[in-house]
């Protein structure tokens, strides 16, 4: 008998692992590509940026696919005033979340993640309006056309292994988290 595909907390630990690997390479090559030299872009010893994981994840639980339209965007019928709601909260949810972690990261563990302060229209050198533009068309290309192909491809995977995989990871990010907070508050 067929095991039904639920797509459970576990796939949804396993997607947001593989976003965050996505968003560590994506920085990485980025940073390669500008500078010619390795920069590891993450905050953890393991090759992944979470920022990533929670700002897509975030978007898919608030509104989503742009095709599906849930969540904040059910009510729209109308498709092109559905689309340009799902464009704006495409900027507005990616900058909240580099604030927000920002913030954190820099009160709370005195770690600066990142500096936008040498960009133009900035705010206290977490978030500024070029890098947010960019994350606005990062994400929507991504939600319009990646993200259900990788959520699907990841459903596919039977429900123990899903389990064995996102325990494992579970573990292991915790793991390099506790590391890295124990080291910045020495």
């Amino acid at each position: 008998m067929k095991e039904k595909m639920r797509y459970g907390i576990e796939r949804y630990f396993i997607l947001g692992a593989v976003l965050a690997f996505l968003g560590w390479l994506w920085e990485t090559a980025l940073m390669f590509a500008l500078t010619g030299e390795y920069y590891d872009r993450g905050f953890m010893t393991l090759p992944f940026c979470p920022i990533y994981a929670t700002g897509i994840l975030g978007t898919y639980f608030l509104l989503g696919t742009p095709k599906e339209r849930k969540g904040l965007l059910s009510d729209i019928t109308n498709e092109r005033t559905g689309y340009l709601l799902y464009v704006t909260f495409c900027f507005v949810i990616p900058t909240l979340t580099e604030l927000c972690i920002g913030l954190f990261f820099d009160r709370a563990l005195h770690v600066r993640l990142w500096e936008y302060s040498f960009y133009p229209y900035h705010f206290h050198g977490y978030i500024c309006l070029p890098v947010s533009l960019a994350w606005t068309g990062m994400l929507f290309i991504f939600m319009r056309f990646l993200f259900e192909p990788l959520k699907t491809l990841i459903a596919r995977l039977p429900r123990k292994i899903s389990w064995g995989i996102s325990i494992l990871l579970g573990i292991s990010f915790l793991l390099d988290g506790a590391l890295h907070i124990q080291s910045v508050l020495k």
